[in-house]
């Protein structure tokens, strides 16, 4: 039987702060899709025989707070 304690994984991605309608800046979020991906994709080996399949999912993501500006960095929390 599977264990019941949830495992949380912290991830970061760095990119370079920009101004959002001009060419510059490198965009933290898009470097991060394809481990966003393979958190949707992801499959355990086992399964728990009275709740099926286990999955991952990203619960929280932070990224800058402007609405013109290219974040420097973007993190997510999944379990």
């Amino acid at each position: 039987m599977l264990q019941n304690q949830p495992y949380v994984l912290d991830c970061i991605a760095h990119g370079k702060a920009g101004h959002a309608a001009r060419d510059e800046g490198d965009n933290p979020i898009y470097k991060s899709l394809n481990a966003i991906r393979w958190f949707q994709d992801y499959c355990f080996s086992r399964e728990s025989s009275l709740l099926g399949p286990v999955k991952m999912n990203e619960i929280q993501v932070n990224a800058g707070l402007q609405h013109n500006v290219i974040p420097a960095d973007y993190s997510s929390f999944s379990t």
